[in-house]
């Protein structure tokens, strides 16, 4: 190791990343307790000691169109952390996936000298295939999730690590399912169905309202189900339709708990199908986003499913109801089959899994920390 402490910095534009570099930050200081920490994030890190330069709150978008509405605190960002990398020199930048920004400020921190670790791949196997070459020229490692991404990587010159998923690792609730009901005030011995609309105000604004009416048609047909609803710590409960604020239980930062008490699961697109999935709860998956945004994901994505639980499994564990398919009568018919029918919802966890099964197939060789340390001292 160098003399002098290490300088990290960690870019994550929104939650997941903020919840990956936080359990990054985490464990680089067990390696290393006089790290300095820098980068552009959440709370989460911010609650490990990163010192936080820019917040993702207002970047945290998805597709074309809302790119482009959100662009002035875009470009924000992009020139505060420019600034920042430029003038601070870190010894390393661990760009954790938010592609569309991170890969040109791999570009920026390359020219600059300043070494780049690639944490969560692009879907380069979905589209837009030939970011690997921008990956080859600005990137000194990736750091992959998935076992056939290093593969993948290795092919075409890259160097690459099989880190694994932290998801393995870390979905559990942390206390009985009794007593969860209890302290959610969930009726014992009734149907629970958990609600996960995402982590970004659009995929609220985009995906609630159809949950709050699919909701409304399955409490038609059963009266007693329950709602709890695992709110993301950056959204605001009342951002929600007051049918959801009316008949769910709605609770801040516990995912892992709140699923552990359901029966059912109706999620956004995601990371969060993988934490569903692993919880062993059988859910619809649902997306939306802008017209033209999905008109032309149409032309250039090349694969069946959008689901994380589904792609990593190469079958569909979990029906997609995305764009036009995503309403509440399509959504609540398989909710209700799920609630209704027994045999029909043990045969659909037990498709789930597989993907368990898939992400540890194979054994991770180093950690994220390992990783970018060993690069810090390269």
């Amino acid at each position: 190791m160098k003399n002098k402490a290490p300088h990290i910095f960690i870019c994550a534009g929104e939650a997941s990343g903020d919840t990956l570099g936080s359990l990054l930050a985490a464990d680089l200081k067990q390696h290393q307790p006089d790290i300095k920490l820098a980068g552009m994030g959440g709370d989460k890190m911010k609650a490990e000691g990163v010192d936080v330069v820019f917040p993702y709150d207002d970047i945290a978008v998805v597709g074309l169109i809302e790119v482009i509405t959100h662009f002035s605190a875009i470009k924000k960002a992009y020139n505060t952390v420019k600034t920042y990398l430029l003038e601070q020199k870190p010894d390393l930048v661990v760009f954790i996936d938010y592609p569309g920004f991170n890969l040109r400020m791999a570009k920026v921190a390359k020219e600059a000298g300043i070494r780049v670790m690639y944490y969560v791949s692009p879907q380069i196997w979905a589209w837009k295939k030939g970011r690997i070459h921008h990956i080859k020229r600005y990137v000194d490692h990736m750091a992959v999730l998935f076992a056939f991404e290093k593969e993948l990587y290795e092919s075409a010159g890259v160097p690459a690590s099989f880190v694994g998923h932290p998801l393995t690792h870390k979905v559990q609730a942390s206390e009985s399912p009794e007593s969860l009901r209890t302290r959610f005030g969930l009726k014992p011995g009734q149907k629970v169905i958990a609600l996960l609309p995402g982590s970004r105000r659009g995929e609220i604004e985009r995906l609630a309202p159809c949950m709050a009416a699919t909701l409304s048609l399955l409490r038609k047909k059963h009266p007693s189900l329950q709602c709890v609803i695992p709110l993301a710590p950056t959204i605001d409960a009342k951002t929600l339709p007051a049918e959801l604020q009316k008949h769910a239980k709605i609770v801040k930062g516990e995912t892992y708990n709140a699923l552990a008490v359901s029966d059912a699961a109706i999620t956004a697109s995601g990371t969060a199908t993988l934490e569903v999935a692993l919880m062993g709860v059988p859910m619809a998956i649902i997306y939306k986003v802008n017209l033209i945004t999905y008109l032309i994901a149409r032309l250039v994505v090349k694969i069946s499913h959008i689901g994380l639980c589904n792609i990593i499994t190469q079958r569909e564990v979990a029906p997609e109801f995305i764009q036009f398919d995503m309403t509440p009568e399509k959504i609540a018919a398989y909710i209700d089959k799920l609630l209704s029918n027994e045999s029909f919802h043990h045969t659909q966890k037990a498709g789930l899994e597989a993907v368990a099964l898939q992400l540890k197939s194979k054994s991770e060789t180093h950690t994220p920390a390992e990783v970018a340390l060993s690069l810090v001292d390269h």
